[in-house]
Parts: C-alpha cells; sequence; structure tokens
C-alpha cells in the first residue's frame, strides 16, 4: 500500500486543495494495493432479483420515515441519526456504543453488504432506513451529478487505474451525498453518530458538513495514513481508544476535535491480571484478508520444523479460509472458534501473537501479551513497526530467532510497548462515552 500511497498522494493533494470531494478513495486504494481486494461494486449497475431486494428494503425504509413523520406531530423527535454496518443483527463494534443509545432512541442508517441477510433480519431491526436501497429505487428521479473534476495527466500505470477507478465512482457518490442531505433535511436531524469506516461514512460525512450536521464518530478498528476516508472527510469529534491514536488524528485532521475513550470492546473485568499466569510456547496464527496465504506459509514452516512451539490458528470472521484448511490439516494446526480475542489468549495460553496487520496485534499487549507482525507484501500494518508499537519479521529463516528474542524479554519491555499503544487508561470508561453521547446535538 505505501507503493500506491506514493504514486497517488500528489493527484489527491491537488484535487483535495482543489475543494474536489475525495469520495471512495480508500476503497479504491484497497483495490490497487491488492488484487485480492475487492472493491465495492456500484449498486447501481445491478439488476434482476437484486433490484427486488433493493425495493423491498427501500419500501420498509419509506415506512420508517412514515412512522417518524407521524411521531413528529405528537412532539416526539429522533434527532439523531445513528451510522451502522448491516452484519444481520446487531453490529459486535458498535455494540457498547448501543449499550448507551439503544437503537429505539435513534434513526439508524443501514450500510448493507449483503441485501438478503439485511432484509431476512430486518425485523429485528428499530427505526431502520436502508439508504442505499431508497438511492438505488430513487436514482432514476434524482438529479446529475454534474461534470467530472479535472484531472493531471500522467504516464504512471496505478494513477492512470487510480483515475478510472475514481471516475467510475465519482458521480454516484455525488449524488448519494446530495440525496442524503435531503434526507436528513427531510428528518430534521440535529446529529449523526456513525462507526469510523472510513470507507462506507464518505458521502453521508460530506452531506453533513454541506447543512451544518454534526457529526461523531467512535473507533472500531486500529487506523493509520492509508485510512484516506478518515482524513478526507473528517468529522467534528472522534471518539478514539488512546492517546496514540488521537495524535495520530490530530495530526492529520486538526479540525477534529477527539475524545479518548479507551477501547470501546474490552472492560477491565478482563484485565491483563484475570488471564492466567502460566505461559506455553504456544503462538496464536491470525487468519487476515487481502494477504495471500502462501506468502505467510512460508514464515510458519521454520516454527513448525523446530518442533519448538504449537501455531493455533484464529481465523477472521466471514472471511474464505478455502486455502487455509490444507495447510492447517497438513500440519496438524488447531483452530480456535473462541467467541472473543481475549478468550484465546486465555484458555490457549498465548505466549505470542503472530499475523500481518491485525488490530489483534496491538490489542494482545492489553493482557501482556507480545505480538511479531510478518513484514509481507500487503504492508497495511507497517505503522506498527514505524511506530515502535510491535516487532516485525521480514526474512523466514530468522522467525525462530526472532521468536526467541521475543519470548525471553523481561515483562517490563512488554509493558512499554503496552503503554505507548494504550496509555494510562487501556480499558472503556463508560461514563465518558455516556457523557459524549448526551452532548450530541438536540
Amino acid at each position: 500500500m505505501t507503493r500506491v500511497k506514493k504514486a497517488i498522494t500528489p493527484y489527491l493533494d491537488e484535487l483535495h486543495a482543489e475543494g474536489v470531494p475525495l469520495f471512495r478513495v480508500q476503497t479504491i486504494a484497497a483495490a490497487l494495493s491488492n488484487s485480492s481486494a475487492k472493491q465495492q461494486p456500484n449498486r447501481a449497475s445491478r439488476e434482476g432479483a437484486l433490484w427486488l431486494l433493493h425495493f423491498c428494503l427501500a419500501f420498509l425504509s419509506l415506512c420508517t420515515i412514515a412512522k417518524i413523520m407521524l411521531y413528529r406531530i405528537f412532539h416526539r423527535s429522533f434527532p439523531t441519526v445513528h451510522f451502522l454496518i448491516d452484519q444481520g443483527r446487531a453490529d459486535y463494534r458498535s455494540e457498547p456504543i448501543i449499550n448507551i443509545l439503544p437503537l429505539s432512541q435513534t434513526i439508524n442508517f443501514y450500510h448493507s453488504g449483503n441485501l438478503r441477510r439485511s432484509l431476512s433480519s430486518s425485523w429485528q431491526k428499530s427505526n431502520a432506513i436502508y439508504f442505499e436501497s431508497l438511492f438505488y429505487t430513487m436514482s432514476p428521479f434524482l438529479g446529475s451529478a454534474g461534470p467530472l473534476p479535472h484531472f493531471p495527466s500522467s504516464n504512471e500505470r496505478i494513477v492512470l487505474e487510480f483515475i478510472r477507478l475514481f471516475e467510475e465512482n465519482f458521480p454516484r457518490s455525488v449524488r448519494m451525498s446530495d440525496f442524503l442531505r435531503r434526507l436528513l433535511t427531510l428528518l430534521s436531524i440535529k446529529s449523526v453518530l456513525l462507526i469510523d469506516d472510513g470507507r462506507s461514512t464518505n458521502e453521508l460525512i460530506y452531506g453533513c458538513k454541506k447543512i451544518g450536521i454534526q457529526t461523531t464518530s467512535y473507533m472500531h478498528n486500529r487506523f493509520n495514513e492509508f485510512h484516506y476516508g478518515l482524513f478526507y472527510f473528517p468529522v467534528d469529534r472522534a471518539l478514539v481508544w488512546s492517546p496514540y491514536f488521537a495524535t495520530l488524528l490530530q495530526k492529520r485532521t486538526p479540525s477534529c476535535s477527539t475524545v479518548v475513550t479507551g477501547h470501546l470492546r474490552i472492560g477491565r473485568e478482563t484485565s491483563p491480571s484475570s488471564l492466567p499466569s502460566s505461559k506455553k510456547t504456544n503462538i496464536l496464527w491470525l487468519g487476515e484478508s487481502n494477504v495471500t496465504a502462501e506468502e505467510i506459509f512460508c514464515y510458519l514452516m521454520p516454527l513448525i520444523d523446530s518442533n519448538l512451539y504449537t501455531i493455533i490458528y484464529r481465523g477472521k470472521p466471514n472471511s474464505n479460509q478455502s486455502n487455509i484448511s490444507a495447510f492447517l490439516e497438513q500440519h496438524g494446526i488447531t483452530s480456535d472458534l473462541s467467541l472473543r480475542f481475549q478468550e484465546s489468549l486465555a484458555t490457549k495460553n498465548i505466549s505470542l501473537v503472530l499475523g500481518t496487520h491485525s488490530t489483534a496485534l496491538l490489542e494482545c499487549y492489553l493482557f501482556q501479551v507480545p505480538s511479531l507482525m510478518i513484514r509481507c507484501s500487503y504492508d497495511y500494518g507497517i505503522h506498527m513497526v514505524r511506530d515502535n508499537l510491535t516487532w516485525s519479521c521480514s526474512e523466514p529463516n530468522l522467525m525462530v530467532s526472532e521468536i526467541s528474542k521475543i519470548l525471553d524479554f523481561p515483562s517490563s519491555e512488554i509493558e512499554a510497548r503496552r503503554m505507548r499503544i494504550w496509555g494510562d487508561n487501556p480499558f472503556i470508561n463508560v461514563e465518558v462515552v455516556r457523557h459524549e453521547i448526551k452532548n450530541l446535538a438536540r
């Protein structure tokens, strides 16, 4: 991703300086960085059965809008929109916020990655508006996006491909943002609360800025310089996990104020002192997206051949692991099926976490477990090494020696890394979060 960033940054800076909204840049950059990173398809080009799914979700959304307008007659208002990722159930990354601000008290804009799952679970949701389906069905009646921005010429293949994808997505994003602005106005929204997924929130934040609606985001995973959506579409206020992330965000978006909340999904009841003190040579290997499995296998083989460590695999939920299953079976590697990452660390007596870019490479330090980042061609996690948050290995033949060195470090070294990442108050501060939610514009 560093190579792509270096190539497209001059063009992004020039367009940004000219006031061009850089919609979907984060998704496009991921697609250019790795052939396995799938770009979100343009829903406006879908036909057939998907049209019926969009229509059904749009109808349900219109029913919600009608209900809200009716409530207004009886002086009951819903001044806040909550933007959520629809996973067919409550998104576990949003649950800490929902526990404080129930979905029954907000209008809920759902971004759907699976229309069938969204429809089948729609009866479980309160005040749900599937804004993408509304836009899809109403798109023929909406205005045009206007002319495309002017792009500087280039002979570099990556830049030309970036321009092509940006031009392809730009008109729809402009029209979507204008549609959302009108919808927010119709609903008399005063504030928008959203998960900080910079791939999906660009159009909503841009529409809010146009009409002066306050935006507040909450952190769901680590971020770095590749999260263009967070930086080109800054919110007014961001709830972040630690001082490290607050500083990282403020350096790039000075206009955004930050509030440190601690890790939203981890409380003090699972503090390091609650985990077993015994240490075995068990290594937790993290399954991650956008990485070629074969590239990782060569780093694992020296560990397997050494007979010094037991490798346990923890796959990424909802990811395709077909190319990994044969490797696990061949080498007798067991899979961990714990629901929560901290359960994996505790029940498996993990000594070290191994991966390429997962947030879990930082989360393990909350429980005094170190991590090692494999330096592969997908360098999405490079900031973790650059900022001395964790250790890394760039050569398969160095794996055994690097892990042995890490495991020999005194606990004070692990604690120093934990402090650098998480600071003095690493776990969720419910009172701080509740205070910020209470202060949303009303």
